[in-house]
């Protein structure tokens, strides 16, 4: 390939590997040597890669990798030592990849922010004579994968919030891990549109009002989001009415979405021409 690329990951090729046994002190061991290889400079060889990809088959192994993986990372910024040469770089952004080509099959918006946020420190260096920027960091090249395009995925995130914010906003419901809303708004430098969050406060949770202000809400969010990651219009359009609907929003609050469709159609960030999409909602 050219010079300084960072290329894309490669499709998982059938290896035969089982990883019948495995427990998770046995799946621990085995990923932190693997990413320890790595942050020494050190490649890691073709059968451990092999049985990182068979890992990624179930969702109980991708969530271990993870785990290993924040803190490994987290380990390693705290003595200062994120930086990757540019080949082990390079496989490790491959091996995330297949991850997230599993993921993309088999659902997982949590992980997929979990994999972002905890990737920001590692980074490399292009190798000299390159002509691109010469610093790139891993949760740069985990926002270029397909996943952040897929309608689906997005759909899923939309659930996945709605869900948290219900128990988030409710006092009799059972204590739960933090929404990851603050992902979504901090996102590489995102800057959500005034209209995605100007209004009236939430009505109190035991309004029957109060889901589609919510889902209103987290839509104006995911549209900016949406857009952001290059989701085609029409799909981008589609998922936003399909949700709308069905969470039963008023006239008032489509009416707001679809003004903030508008103004997705017409910034300067994005790249949307087709106007014809934007009146399909409502």
């Amino acid at each position: 390939g050219d010079r300084g690329t960072i290329h894309t990951h490669s499709q998982n090729s059938a290896c035969g590997v089982t990883m019948d046994g495995w427990n998770d002190k046995i799946t621990f061991i085995f990923v932190k040597k693997c990413l320890c290889r790595l942050f020494a400079s050190r490649l890691i060889d073709d059968d451990d890669i092999c049985k990182l990809h068979t890992l990624f088959k179930n969702r109980e192994g991708i969530t271990s990798f993870l785990d290993t993986f924040k803190s490994t990372v987290e380990s390693y910024t705290q003595k200062n030592q994120t930086y990757l040469d540019f080949p082990s770089f390079e496989q490790l952004w491959s091996i995330l990849g297949n991850m997230l080509d599993q993921i993309a099959v088999d659902g997982g918006f949590r992980i997929t922010f979990e994999l972002l946020s905890s990737s920001g420190s590692v980074w490399t260096r292009r190798p000299d004579g390159s002509d691109e920027t010469p610093c790139v960091f891993l949760n740069v090249c985990c926002e270029s994968h397909p996943i952040w395009r897929s309608p689906r995925f997005w759909e899923d995130a939309f659930f996945v919030l709605l869900h948290e914010h219900r128990r988030r906003y409710d006092p009799n419901a059972p204590p739960g891990r933090t929404p990851p809303l603050a992902g979504l708004r901090t996102c590489a430098a995102l800057s959500l549109s005034p209209s995605a969050t100007r209004g009236p406060a939430l009505p109190p949770p035991s309004s029957p009002e109060f889901e589609p202000a919510l889902s209103a809400c987290l839509l104006g969010i995911l549209v900016y989001q949406m857009a952001r990651h290059s989701v085609p219009l029409g799909d981008l359009t589609a998922v936003v009415e399909r949700l709308a609907h069905l969470h039963f929003l008023t006239e008032a609050q489509i009416a707001k979405l679809r003004e903030t469709l508008h103004e997705v159609e017409t910034s300067d960030l994005f790249c949307y021409n087709d106007a014809t999409e934007i009146d399909a909602l409502g």
